[in-house]
């Protein structure tokens, strides 16, 4: 995938794993900063190292979606840049 995504912000769900891991990856290879969110908590970790360790930008913020506060949360974090762990 070409570098067009450089100064772009995406935010994933259900990123720990299956497509939106996939989808996570694909966006930090193509310059995103990609925060990820999922419930699990290890796994999200390993998505956002991941794209650390192949140079990308990556914040993991885990949340449940079925959870209003958690996603209120997310979001806050998400367009503050000042919520979950931050790899990068």
């Amino acid at each position: 995938m070409a570098k067009n995504l450089e100064d772009m912000v995406a935010l994933v769900t259900g990123a720990s794993r299956g497509i939106g891991r996939s989808i996570s990856l694909a966006l930090a290879e193509a310059g995103a900063q990609v925060v990820v969110s999922a419930r699990d908590r290890d796994r999200l970790r390993n998505v956002s190292d991941r794209i650390a360790s192949a140079g990308g930008r990556a914040a993991a913020i885990p949340a449940d979606l079925g959870d209003e506060v958690e996603i209120k949360a997310l979001l806050t974090g998400s367009w503050s840049g000042s919520g979950g762990s931050t790899s990068s």
